[in-house]
């Protein structure tokens, strides 16, 4: 994306979930626990 607003608010918009991720990643690195297991059973259900 370009450096100007709109590549800006693309790219803030595109980092939310990461830190998320990490922490679960984190989790199950170093304890072996899966949080993300479950997270979006929700989705699928009708």
């Amino acid at each position: 994306m370009k450096n100007d607003d709109v590549g800006i608010n693309w790219l803030k918009s595109n980092t939310e979930g990461w830190a998320n991720f990490l922490a679960c990643l984190k989790a199950y690195l170093e304890y072996g626990i899966n949080l993300r297991k479950g997270g979006f059973d929700f989705l699928t259900k009708a």
